[in-house]
């Protein structure tokens, strides 16, 4: 089978990498069959960012980040990249800080992957605020 991708809908963000026969995706899959993927635990930027909608603002507030529907929590370096992930999911855009170096030493373990991306079982909320 051929398939057929038109090069104005490539993804501009790399999600997985080809070996051989083999596929394997760079972040946490959102479907229950798919096993935790393997990873190594880094030492995390200073700072962190995280985009969502201003409507789950007040929740994240009081209990933290959670991965939700997915394996993980998905983190960025970059406010840009951030911001473009919570427009997936509404128009009104929070731009969350977390900080990454106070939750790494206090135990929360940060999974560096692709793209400036960085993975996390969940956030407790003393470690992220509103980013200004």
């Amino acid at each position: 089978m051929r398939i057929s991708i038109k090069w104005w809908k490539l993804p501009t963000k790399k999600r997985h990498q080809i070996q051989g026969q083999k596929i394997r995706a760079f972040y946490g899959h959102s479907a229950e069959s798919i096993k935790m993927i393997e990873r190594a635990p880094g030492t995390p930027p200073v700072t962190l960012y995280h985009g969502t909608s201003k409507a789950n603002w007040e929740c994240i507030r009081q209990e933290g980040l959670k991965p939700m529907s997915r394996q993980s929590v998905h983190l960025t370096e970059n406010k840009a990249d951030a911001i473009a992930v919570g427009r997936r999911h509404s128009s009104e855009v929070v731009l969350l800080k977390i900080d990454a170096a106070a939750a790494s030493q206090a135990g929360v373990s940060f999974f560096p992957s692709s793209s400036k991306v960085w993975l996390v079982d969940s956030v407790p909320a003393c470690f992220v605020s509103l980013a200004l």
